[in-house]
């Protein structure tokens, strides 16, 4: 501390200098009373003198004993009900509330029926841990629909068997909780794994960015049985699966999912998932799948980002999940690495799908009932038709060449291949995933608050703010009007 003392007056200095050395004296005695409290500073400084002549007596702004007992520095901390811990960097639910919690839902799933009061309190529980657990958001729809029809009964309601299974996997969720969750899974970072996929009524194929590939053709007694949208959500599912059993996702990372179909994209972390006119087997059967990626996502202590873009753009995951009819794998990659190179990563692969996915995936397909309006007859991908033109029953020239095949029409004598239908569009790889950074910009729909605390139904859709060219001609100006959700 440096202080610049008058020149003239040397009584005035004395009587600064003692008074200056009372201050830091008290000061310090403070401190060392307070020596973990962080209020210590505001404390001293509202009592610079103890006898009383300079100041006017007052109550302390600080409670000594609270600054004693919960404000001195420390590694753990609880904070609204969790166990926070900065040098491990985990939140924790505190182990008397782990142990509480999970013999409640135990509890739960043991009885055949519930009361309204009851089932509020596991319910409450559970939206708590869903503030750590953004996927547990997908199970709690049953709770809820059983929680309505208590509302409308004065009696017991019959527990469901789809709410008991959501409840034990909830099981899983509160011992996870038990062991701590990552702070760095909680806050929003780059992802460090991305994955392209896509879908169609015969095949399902995806890759991501480090280059594992695959390209699974439905077998023929399973194809028109599952909607569009249920396949392109099981695609996204079989290729994080995939990465994890095989290495490539350990704890910690950050998922990217990318593809062309909104609703899979918004399945992957909305709770309200189910279309009004979707029957209960198609409902029952896309739980499954969602409890499924739950559970190999949270065991490997993972967080999930999803991200939608244009199909024009999706070319190469069109490919493998339309061209595995017609190529081998082999030719597949030859064909992707050359004529959609932008789109596939340079060490680019295709390998088969472990033996574990596969059953999973035909076991969920063996549960719906073929419908005739999902029966459509498999078709080649644009980038194949460009590539190869008309194509012929047996396709044997495409393993060994990509060159336009014989036209034919015989009035035609040009010798020249095909133009590539979509050649000259393709987007590049970096392109596609920087879209994920583009929409960062606005805020994430899983971190709205629901109008007046509403607890049901659906959230409003994020809207924003367009700029659109005036119906005028004399005002060159844009004007800003808001976009209203479909």
């Amino acid at each position: 501390m440096c202080v610049t003392l008058p020149d003239e007056d040397n009584g005035k200095c004395d009587g600064f200098i003692d008074d200056l050395i009372s201050v830091c004296v008290d000061i310090a005695n403070n401190l060392l009373r307070l020596t973990a409290a962080p209020c210590t500073i505001i404390h001293a400084m509202s009592h610079a003198a103890t006898d009383g002549s300079t100041f006017l007596a007052r109550d302390d702004m600080v409670s000594i004993d609270k600054c004693v007992a919960e404000g001195a520095p420390a590694e753990v901390r609880i904070c609204l009900g969790w166990e926070l811990n900065t040098r491990a960097l985990l939140v924790t639910l505190p182990s008397h509330k782990c142990i509480a919690w999970s013999s409640q839902v135990s509890q739960f799933i043991d009885c055949s029926s519930t009361k309204l009061k009851n089932l509020s309190s596991v319910i409450g529980r559970l939206e708590n841990i869903t503030s750590m657990f953004r996927m547990g958001a997908h199970f709690l729809n049953n709770f809820r629909a059983l929680e309505l029809k208590a509302m409308a009964s004065k009696h017991a309601v019959k527990i469901t068997q789809r709410v008991k299974e959501d409840a034990r996997l909830w099981l899983k969720f509160i011992r996870i909780a038990g062991e701590g969750i990552s702070m760095n899974l909680l806050t929003f970072r780059k992802p460090n794994n991305i994955i392209i996929g896509d879908a169609c009524e015969h095949g399902l194929g995806a890759f991501n960015t480090k280059g594992r590939g695959f390209s699974w053709m439905i077998p023929e007694h399973l194809r028109g049985r599952a909607h569009i949208n249920l396949l392109e959500f099981i695609t996204q599912v079989i290729q994080i699966w995939a990465d994890i059993l095989e290495g490539r996702i350990k704890e910690g990372d950050c998922i990217l999912a990318m593809g062309d179909n909104t609703s899979s994209m918004g399945w992957l972390r909305r709770s309200n998932f189910r279309a009004k006119d979707e029957s209960d087997m198609d409902w029952f059967v896309k739980q499954q799948v969602a409890r499924k990626l739950a559970e190999v996502v949270l065991q490997i202590k993972a967080m999930l980002y999803s991200q939608w873009f244009k199909g024009d753009w999706n070319v190469g995951t069109d490919s493998l999940s339309r061209d595995g009819l017609y190529l081998t794998h082999s030719s597949h990659v030859f064909m992707l690495r050359h004529y959609a190179s932008k789109q596939v990563p340079e060490k680019f692969f295709i390998k088969p799908l472990p033996s574990v996915i596969v059953s999973f995936v035909c076991s969920i397909l063996e549960q719906l009932p073929v419908k005739t309006q999902r029966l459509i007859k498999p078709k080649p991908s644009e980038l194949l038709l460009g590539v190869a033109g008309t194509l012929s029953s047996s396709l044997s020239d495409l393993q060994n060449k990509f060159s336009s095949m014989e036209c034919q029409d015989s009035k035609r004598t040009s010798s020249c291949p095909l133009s590539l239908k979509q050649f000259e569009k393709l987007p590049s790889l970096d392109k596609i995933e920087n879209i994920w950074w583009k929409e960062q910009s606005t805020p994430p729909s899983h971190t709205y608050h629901r109008p007046s605390g509403q607890t049901l139904g659906k959230t409003q859709d994020w809207t924003q703010t367009v700029r659109l060219a005036s119906s005028s001609k004399s005002n060159l100006e844009d004007t800003r009007i808001p976009t209203s959700p479909e």
